[in-house]
């Protein structure tokens, strides 16, 4: 029986050898898949250091950002100021060619604003004003231009009366 037992074990022998060898190129292997895996990892991370270096920094970047915010907020205030500045004059201009606009459109109808360069009475002054202000009343009223005639465009008596009306309003509606 020992001979038995000898033979099996040399029987044995070569398929544990067969083993020991596999199991050896196995763990070999897997190291090699570990170094290569452990020095592709190292690669990646030395790519994303470089890549956010000027992030990994973050007192400097604070800094900068802050350096940033308050030359826009500066910036901000210079426009704002120089809005304000130009909305006022813009303002005003508007105002006057307001006047200028309606004394245009009076003057467009032959309505002007007297100017008295004689020394007569302040009575024929105020007369000459009290004139002019009846001519604006009848203009603003659509008075100052009557239209007798009846016309008709393209054969349409409505369309006539629309044209007589345009035309005589015309004036009177810039006055308003």
């Amino acid at each position: 029986m020992l001979i038995n037992v000898l033979m099996a074990a040399v029987a044995l022998c070569p398929a544990l050898l067969v083993v020991a060898i596999w199991q050896f190129f196995q763990i070999r292997n897997e190291r090699k898949i570990a170094l290569q895996s452990e020095a592709l990892h190292a690669e990646q991370i030395h790519r994303m250091e470089a890549r956010y270096k000027p992030i990994m920094d973050m007192e400097a970047e604070v800094a900068r950002l802050t350096v940033d915010a308050r030359f826009e907020e500066n910036r901000i205030a210079i426009l704002r100021s120089d809005y304000s500045d130009k909305k006022t004059i813009y303002d005003r201009l508007l105002k006057e060619v307001a006047a200028f606009d309606h004394k245009l459109a009076f003057a467009e109808m032959g309505v002007y604003e007297p100017h008295f360069d004689f020394t007569d009475s302040e009575e024929y002054k105020s007369a000459i004003l009290s004139v002019r202000e009846q001519q604006k009343s009848i203009i603003s009223a659509d008075a100052a231009v009557i239209c007798t005639t009846k016309w008709s465009v393209d054969g349409s008596a409505a369309k006539g009366q629309t044209m007589t009306r345009r035309n005589t309003q015309a004036s009177g509606s810039r006055v308003r």
